[in-house]
C-alpha cells in the first residue's frame, strides 16, 4: 500500500524528536541534559527576541563561562522577559500555545487524527526549547515543563509587538523586490517609518528567521535580507548583480510583500483566468502551487533561466498529468508575470512603462521615489 504523502511529511518533521521525557522533570532539568553549546545556541535565540543590543557579543563572553552560569542566564531571562518571545506569535499561534500550556502533564498529537494546535507550533517551541516531544507510532508525545506553563498561564492577554506585522510586510516586500540585500540597507530604508533602532530590527530578523515564523530568510554568511526562495549559493551573486538599488516608497514594498502587486497585474490575472478555464484550478487558493510554478520561477530565472523552466517543470508534473507543449504553455504566461516584477540585476528595477504609460517623463516617478519619471523608472 502507497505511503500517505502527509505520513511522509510528518515523519519527516518529527523525526528528531527524541526527548527523554519524565513528568517529574521541571525546565531547568532538561536544561541540565543539554551541552554548553546548546544552551549557548538558546540563550542567543532568546537574545534576539529580547534585546536591542548585540546578543553575539555576549554570547563570546559567555562562551568562557561555566555551565552552569549559560543556565542562570537562560532562566534569568525567561523570569523577566519570556513576553519578548511570545510577542512574535499571533492570536491562532498564542491559542495553540495556551492549550498546550493548560494541559497538566502532557498533550499528544496524533499523526491521522484532528488535533487541538498545529504541527507547525510544536515545530516552533520546540526550537524554543518550551515543550520536549518524543516521538511515537501514532503520533508524538508533548511535555511542557511546569515552570514554562506556569509562566504562560499567568499571561491573560495578547502580547504582540504593535509594530511586528508592518515591519514584516515592509521588510518582506524589500526582499521580494532586491532579490538578497544588506540588512543595513534594509534598515536604512525603513528606518523612516518604523521607530526602531538597527541592533533591534536586526535582531528581530534573526529571530523570525531561525524560527521560521514568517516566509523571511535571513543569511548569516552575508549579513542579508533575502527572497525565501532563492538558494543559498545565488545570493553572492545577487547581492554583486547592482551597483546601486533603486528606492521606492513604503506603500509598494508592502504591495510586493503581501503579493497583492502580483494579483493586480494584467498577467497575472490572464494566467488565473487560463488554468481555471482549462484546468478548473484556482491559484489564488493554493500557497504553494502558486510559490512552486509562479514564485520560484521569477525568482530563479533571474539568475538561470534553464533551470528555472526545469525546475517549474516538475513542479508541474506533482500539481497536473499535462504534456510538454501545455507545460511550455504555462511556463509562457509566467515568463509574462516575471517580467513585470522587480529585476534584482538593475537594483529592483519594475517595469512599469505600461502601468503608467500617461505619466509624463518629467512628472515624478509613479514608485515614489521622489525622482522624475525620465530618470527612474521611465529609464529606456
Amino acid at each position: 500500500m502507497k505511503e500517505n504523502i502527509g505520513d511522509i511529511i510528518f515523519d519527516v518533521m518529527t523525526s528528531g524528536f527524541k526527548d527523554k521525557i519524565d513528568r517529574k522533570k521541571d525546565f531547568i532539568d532538561y536544561l541540565n541534559d543539554k551541552t554548553k553549546v546548546e544552551l549557548l545556541a538558546i540563550y542567543i535565540l532568546y537574545g534576539y527576541a529580547g534585546t536591542d543590543e548585540d546578543i553575539e557579543e555576549e554570547i563570546v563572553k559567555l562562551k568562557k563561562q561555566k555551565k552552569e552560569e549559560v543556565i542562570k542566564r537562560i532562566m534569568d531571562f525567561l523570569d523577566n522577559k519570556i513576553v519578548s518571545i511570545l510577542q512574535f506569535f499571533n492570536d491562532k499561534r498564542m491559542n495553540d500555545v495556551k492549550k498546550i500550556a493548560y494541559s497538566q502533564e502532557f498533550s499528544e498529537f496524533n499523526k491521522n487524527k484532528a488535533n487541538q494546535f498545529s504541527l507547525e507550533m510544536i515545530l516552533v517551541l520546540k526550537k524554543l526549547n518550551f515543550i520536549y516531544c518524543k516521538k511515537e507510532p501514532d503520533g508524538i508525545i508533548i511535555h511542557m515543563p511546569k515552570y514554562i506553563r506556569d509562566k504562560i498561564n499567568n499571561i491573560t492577554e495578547n502580547q504582540q509587538l504593535d509594530y511586528y506585522d508592518e515591519l514584516l510586510s515592509y521588510s518582506k516586500g524589500i526582499a521580494d523586490t532586491y532579490g538578497a540585500i544588506h540588512v543595513k540597507d534594509v534598515y536604512d530604508i525603513i528606518k523612516n517609518d518604523i521607530s526602531i533602532n538597527y541592533e533591534r530590527y536586526n535582531n528581530i530578523i534573526k529571530f523570525i528567521s531561525i524560527l521560521e515564523l514568517e516566509p523571511i530568510y535571513y543569511s548569516f554568511e552575508y549579513q542579508s535580507l533575502c527572497s525565501f526562495n532563492l538558494r543559498d549559493e545565488k545570493i553572492v551573486d545577487v547581492l554583486t548583480s547592482s551597483d546601486g538599488i533603486i528606492i521606492y516608497n513604503r506603500e509598494l514594498y508592502e504591495e510586493i510583500g503581501s503579493n497583492n502587486y502580483l494579483y493586480s497585474l494584467k498577467e497575472y490575472r490572464e494566467f488565473r483566468k487560463f488554468l481555471l478555464m482549462y484546468y478548473d484550478f484556482d491559484i489564488n487558493d493554493d500557497e504553494m502551487l502558486r510559490g512552486e510554478i509562479v514564485t520560484d520561477y521569477i525568482d530563479n530565472a533571474q539568475l538561470d533561466e534553464k533551470e528555472a523552466a526545469k525546475n517549474v517543470k516538475e513542479a508541474m508534473d506533482r500539481y497536473f498529468d499535462i504534456d510538454d507543449f501545455e507545460k511550455q504553455t504555462i511556463i509562457g504566461y509566467v515568463d509574462k508575470i516575471r517580467k513585470k516584477m522587480p529585476v534584482w540585476k538593475q537594483g529592483g528595477k519594475i517595469d512599469f512603462t505600461e502601468q503608467f504609460s500617461k505619466v509624463g517623463r518629467n512628472e515624478p516617478c509613479p514608485c515614489g521615489s521622489g525622482k522624475k519619471y525620465k530618470n527612474c523608472c521611465g529609464k529606456s
